[in-house]
């Protein structure tokens, strides 16, 4: 039984760092997050970002996490910091 769960640990583990490799964050600067006030496509999930001001050096209303890179444009368009990437 305990054996088992080991396991069942080390899949959940795996599957999780192969979600979260390939992740790209981005900060909100001047809103937070709510429809239409961010990219969809690819977007993984939000942060709070009040927090993290120490970690960016700035204080973001939300950090966003995409599976992909977004482009200038979006960037542009949505007034987001590119805060950094995670490639696995």
């Amino acid at each position: 039984m305990v054996a088992e769960r080991r396991v069942e640990d080390l899949e959940r583990q795996e599957e999780e760092k192969k979600y979260m490799s390939n992740t790209f964050r981005y900060g909100m600067r001047l809103r937070g997050f709510s429809p239409g006030a961010q990219p969809r496509e690819g977007l993984l999930y939000a942060e709070d970002g009040s927090d993290k001001v120490s970690t960016y050096g700035r204080l973001y209303h939300n950090i966003l996490v995409y599976g992909r890179r977004l482009s200038e444009q979006e960037m542009e368009k949505y007034e987001l910091d590119y805060l950094g990437g995670c490639k696995g």
